[in-house]
């Protein structure tokens, strides 16, 4: 009988063969892991920079044109509106920006869930949509538009007015806006039930064709917790007409993974339009000094989702904010600080 020879491999040899693929396999995978988890990190950042730009660019637009009303600085100034409860949009010509203070000063009832350790900054400013005045007709109350503007104001019936010339200033809630030759745009009469309504029609001037009309367009900036309850948020609030007859406020917000935000304002303190120091916004409340305020500069904390760092890798740092120091949650985030400076357009100097 023909005998055949097999041949295959010993126990031994297929342990080592194991090993060794299981080596590899693990190799694989840790690779594998530290790419999912670095593109995870990146990726996280980059749409947090992403939005950031957005935010930043809508804030630093907002902050630049703080005090902005169409006629340059008057010099009389005319706020007819009813004063009302946390009216914090209402003294218009008593400073285009103020500031709120972490820890010190008085925030609006409105935003009384700011984040602790926080800053919020308030911006007064006229809105972009202006036009030309023909007259005043102060048998009706109304002003005269020098054409017809469609639907530019359509939205803007009870809403807040700028009327101005080059010599003088009145804030004013409006009552009807109508269509025809030329646009009309009543100033509210005290018995409407407009809230806040105005406490008289007489706005103090009688604006002719140099004059122009504007919306107004305040707004503040704060951080309080997000949404989706996941850590801090930026948030902007602004007004907006409920009803035809209502000024209410409206929040919105801006971009989640803001954690602090810190301010501080530029003082100009020798009339030449530069800033000669840069301090907290209770040092200018105490000083008076809101119309000194040339630049702001602002300093915001970003933080990517928890759970990005490895497992051993807790952020235990301090992170220097506009000249405050921070000290976050120890957890697994990603943080970076991000610094803007803006000069504000509309100043006294």
């Amino acid at each position: 009988m023909q005998r055949y020879n097999q041949y295959g491999v010993t126990f031994v040899e297929l342990l080592v063969a194991l090993t060794l693929g299981l080596l590899l396999l693990g190799g694989i995978i840790h690779v594998y892991l530290g790419t999912k988890t670095t593109y995870q990190v990146t990726e996280g950042l980059s749409r947090l920079q992403e939005s950031t730009r957005f935010s930043i660019d809508m804030m630093a637009r907002d902050i630049r044109m703080a005090g902005y009303i169409p006629c340059s600085q008057p010099q009389v100034s005319n706020n007819v509106l009813n004063t009302i409860s946390d009216d914090w949009w209402r003294p218009v010509f008593e400073g285009g920006i103020q500031g709120f203070e972490a820890g010190v000063s008085t925030f609006p009832d409105s935003i009384n869930d700011v984040a602790d350790g926080n800053d919020a900054i308030l911006i007064r400013r006229a809105g972009r949509e202006v036009a030309a005045i023909n007259f005043l007709d102060t048998t009706s109350n109304q002003f005269v538009m020098q054409s017809d503007l469609g639907n530019q104001w359509e939205n803007d019936e009870g809403g807040l007015f700028v009327a101005c010339d080059p010599t003088h200033a009145a804030l004013f809630q409006a009552g009807n806006v109508s269509s025809g030759a030329a646009t009309r745009v009543s100033i509210s009469p005290t018995s409407s039930g407009n809230s806040p309504g105005n406490s008289s029609v007489n706005l103090g001037r009688a604006y002719g064709n140099d004059a122009q009309l504007a919306t107004y367009s305040p707004v503040i900036y704060y951080i309080a917790e997000s949404v989706s309850g996941d850590g801090n948020s930026l948030y902007r609030e602004y007004t907006y007409v409920e009803n035809d007859s209502t000024i209410n406020t409206r929040r919105e917000e801006m971009l989640e993974g803001v954690e602090n935000m810190q301010i501080l304002y530029g003082l100009d303190e020798s009339s030449d339009g530069v800033a000669n120091r840069y301090v907290q916004a209770n040092i200018v409340s105490n000083a008076k000094a809101w119309s000194d305020v040339v630049t702001v500069r602002v300093g915001l904390l970003y933080a990517s989702e928890d759970g990005v760092r490895d497992l051993d890798d807790i952020d235990e740092n301090t992170y220097l904010v506009a000249n405050t120091l921070v000290d976050p949650e120890n957890d697994r985030r990603k943080r970076y600080v991000s610094s803007m400076t803006v000069s504000i357009r509309n100043t006294n100097s």
